[in-house]
């Protein structure tokens, strides 16, 4: 047998753009799959192989999975601590995203995060808002679905278009519209970008908003709680979120607290621990207690969800809270997707 990225390194003969970073991967590599008529692999469960050089592919750091690969281009997003049940420290991240670099002919990195610096290699592009980077971005005009702004360089000057809001999915767009640019692949100027599936995936409940969404790391809920802020100014926001495994809910339990306080509500399920960890009684108590200002789910939580309200529903986290929204919306025949 092979493992997915192994498959992949040993038996798809096409140069690779691999998208990598803590967050955004999926929804960067969906990005780029429609900005241009490119293959594409996407961890969300899409994909589609064409005639063409390129393959867009997610390259995950998760015990170095990512190695396997030795891309034509490397998009470097973001290098958070995560997944600390095989990193040690930020430290160690770094160390494996320089390895991954040196595996790989082009770096596009997002030089307007703090870790970008300690990546060293002979072809980097950098882009941000630092005036420092290679290619920057300004802002022409802010709107609810976006931004239009400007993208420069010493040998490009271009206004664009991004429909998606929050700055995270800026610079998402940005990093995948690089990556085309640089790869010399065609692109689709001013293209209306769909979101994949579980990222501010939208329904409308009478006055009511509900969204699923899969951010499981807090700085992935800031930026998420960011861009509700903008487009559901004057709404209440509520949160039923399930953490994904118990090693990283434990290790940024602080932060997790911090986060979610921003809420109104907040409506905690019992840790999704998945493959990687045995569920554990013991734990799941420890982070009762830790997180006791939360309201603890139950079956009741959802008869809360009202349509005459304000309000908006976050389903948030990667494990099985979108599944209470499909029985919410599987009693509620007035649920429309938005």
């Amino acid at each position: 047998y092979h493992y997915y990225n192994d498959f992949i390194a040993e038996f798809i003969d096409k140069k690779l753009i691999a998208v990598s970073g803590t967050h955004g991967k999926t929804t960067t590599c969906h990005i780029l799959s429609q900005l241009t008529d490119i293959s594409y692999i996407i961890g969300c469960g899409n994909g589609l192989y064409k005639n063409g050089d390129y393959l867009a592919l997610e390259a995950c750091e998760y015990k170095n999975h990512f190695l396997s690969y030795s891309p034509e281009v490397l998009l470097v997003l973001n290098m958070d601590y995560d997944h600390p049940d095989f990193f040690k420290n930020k430290k160690a991240v770094i160390n494996s995203f320089q390895e991954m670099c040196n595996r790989s002919q082009i770096v596009i990195i997002n030089g307007d995060d703090k870790s970008s610096k300690f990546i060293n290699h002979q072809n980097i592009i950098t882009y941000g808002f630092n005036r420092e980077n290679q290619y920057t971005i300004r802002i022409v005009r802010k709107f609810k679905e976006g931004y239009f702004f400007l993208l420069k360089s010493p040998s490009l000057c271009r206004v664009l278009k991004c429909n998606l809001p929050g700055l995270h999915n800026l610079y998402n767009y940005v990093g995948a519209y690089l990556a085309c640019l640089i790869s010399e692949l065609p692109i689709e100027h001013y293209k209306n970008i769909c979101l994949p599936e579980r990222r501010l995936t939208s329904y409308s409940y009478g006055k009511s908003i509900l969204i699923d969404d899969y951010a499981h790391h807090p700085n992935e809920i800031r930026a998420l709680y960011s861009q509700l802020k903008d487009i559901y100014p004057n709404y209440k926001l509520n949160v039923i979120f399930q953490s994904h495994t118990y090693s990283r809910t434990l290790k940024f339990k602080k932060y997790f607290r911090k986060v979610l306080s921003k809420f109104n509500k907040v409506y905690m399920l019992d840790v999704f621990s998945s493959i990687r960890e045995s569920s554990s009684i013991v734990l799941q108590k420890k982070l009762d207690r830790y997180f006791k200002k939360f309201e603890k789910f139950s079956d009741k939580t959802l008869e809360k969800i009202d349509s005459s309200k304000t309000e908006v529903w976050v389903f948030l986290g990667a494990g099985n809270a979108t599944a209470y929204l499909k029985t919410f919306k599987n009693s509620h025949s007035c649920v429309m997707k938005i």
